[in-house]
C-alpha cells in the first residue's frame, strides 16, 4: 500500500521532471532540478535524466549535469549494469563513469569495459 508520504514524493518527482523537460524554464533552474533528481532512486527520475542527457538538442551543460546525476544514482546500486551507460554518449557518459569510478572503485573493471566500447 502506498503511503501519503510516498504519493506526495511521487507527485513532487513528476513535477520536477516536467520542469526538467520544459525548455521555457531557465537553464539554471533545470540544472538545479537535474542535481536534485540525483538524490532520487525513483525510476522516473532516472529515465528523465537519461532522456535529457541523450537528447542532442539539450544544452550541453545541462546534459553533463544529467550525466553526473545518473552517476550518483547508479553508484548507489549494489550491482553494475552496463546497459545503463550505453544509453549515454559523449561527456554525459564520461561524467557518469567518472562519478561511479570515484564512488565505487571496485567497479573499475566494469567501467573500463564501457569506456572501451565508447
Amino acid at each position: 500500500m502506498i503511503t501519503i508520504m510516498q504519493k506526495q514524493q511521487y507527485q513532487h518527482i513528476q513535477e520536477l521532471i516536467s520542469l526538467l523537460f520544459n525548455n521555457d524554464v531557465e537553464y539554471g533552474d533545470r540544472d538545479d532540478i537535474a542535481r536534485f533528481l540525483a538524490e532520487s532512486d525513483d525510476p522516473l527520475a532516472e529515465e528523465a535524466l537519461i532522456k535529457v542527457a541523450s537528447d542532442s538538442s539539450t544544452n550541453p551543460d545541462l546534459a553533463e549535469t544529467c550525466g553526473e546525476s545518473l552517476g550518483e544514482i547508479w553508484s548507489r546500486r549494489s550491482s553494475f549494469d552496463p546497459n545503463n551507460f550505453y544509453k549515454l554518449k559523449g561527456m554525459p557518459l564520461l561524467l557518469a563513469l567518472g562519478v561511479v569510478e570515484t564512488r565505487k572503485p571496485q567497479w573499475k573493471e566494469y567501467t573500463e569495459m564501457v569506456r572501451n566500447k565508447f
